[in-house]
C-alpha cells in the first residue's frame, strides 16, 4: 500500500468541501472537522495539508459548540489549542516557564491548571493565530460511533 497515495486521495476527497472560517458558518450538527494552516502544504496536499481532525466523540449534535471551544479563550477546552500555545511557547523558548517542569506537565499543558498572567496573554494570542491563519472543513456524519472510528483511523 502506497501511504502517500491513499493520503493524497484523503486529500483530494476532503477537498471537495467548502472552506469554513467560523463555526457558525457549519450547516449540520454532527461531523468531523479538519483544520488547515495556512502555507501548510506537502507534496500530496498542494492546496494545502490537514494538520488537525477533530470531532465531537461524547454527544450528538455539539459540531458547532466543539469548533467554538477551539475559538474560546480558554486552553482548557480545547487540546488543539494547547498543542498551538505550546507550540508558540516553544518557538520564543523551549524552556518557557509556562511549560516546565517538563513537556506535558507545565501549567500551559496541564488540564485544569489556571493560567498565569502570561497565559492570559497566549489565550489571545493562540486565538488570533486560529482567526488569521487557520480555516476548516466539515463532513456531515450523524451516527457518533462511526465518527469516532474515522477520527481516530
Amino acid at each position: 500500500m502506497d501511504l502517500g497515495a491513499v493520503c493524497a486521495e484523503v486529500h483530494a476527497l476532503i477537498g471537495r468541501l467548502p472552506h469554513l472560517r467560523h463555526p457558525d458558518d457549519v450547516e449540520f450538527e454532527n461531523g468531523l472537522y479538519f483544520f488547515y494552516e495556512h502555507a501548510e502544504r506537502s507534496a500530496h496536499a498542494p492546496d494545502g495539508r490537514i494538520v488537525r481532525i477533530g470531532n465531537h466523540p461524547r454527544s450528538q449534535n455539539r459540531l458547532k459548540d466543539r469548533l467554538w471551544d477551539h475559538y474560546s479563550a480558554n486552553k482548557n477546552f480545547s487540546v488543539f489549542r494547547k498543542f498551538l500555545g505550546g507550540a508558540l511557547l516553544r518557538r520564543a523558548d523551549p524552556r518557557h516557564p509556562c511549560l516546565q517542569p517538563r513537556p506535558g506537565k507545565g501549567h500551559w499543558e496541564k488540564q485544569g491548571a489556571p493560567p498565569c498572567p502570561e497565559c492570559e496573554i497566549l489565550e489571545l494570542r493562540v486565538t488570533e493565530l486560529l482567526e488569521r491563519h487557520f480555516r476548516f472543513r466539515c463532513l456531515a456524519i450523524e451516527e457518533r460511533i462511526f465518527r469516532n472510528d474515522l477520527e481516530k483511523n
